[in-house]
């Protein structure tokens, strides 16, 4: 119910005169679809006899699985950023259409 509210939101924001808001809804439909279709499939992705203590992996590999998210978003996410930055404050320069076509 919640996602259709978010869709017709997104719908009339398009079709108005706020249309840039409109990117900020959209990722509300987005993520409440998929929250929607996972807890439709509840049942089915994880048993009713299934803990969660025993459908975790290993100790060591779930240490791992944290070190290699917080290296990645050590160097990813500045770099993510200064090219948000960049691209919302106009520095970077556009690709010719002659040069992107390969």
């Amino acid at each position: 119910m919640a996602a259709a509210v978010a869709l017709a939101v997104t719908a009339w924001l398009v079709a108005g005169p706020a249309a840039g808001w409109a990117r900020y809804s959209s990722v509300a439909v987005v993520a409440l679809l998929v929250a929607a279709w996972g807890f439709a499939q509840r049942p089915y992705l994880v048993p009713t006899s299934l803990t969660v203590q025993q459908g975790a992996g290993a100790s060591a590999t779930m240490q791992w699985m944290i070190i290699v998210a917080v290296v990645a978003l050590v160097f990813i996410g500045p770099t993510l950023v200064v090219l948000y930055r960049l691209d919302t404050h106009g520095v970077l320069q556009s690709v010719p259409e002659e040069d992107s076509a390969e």
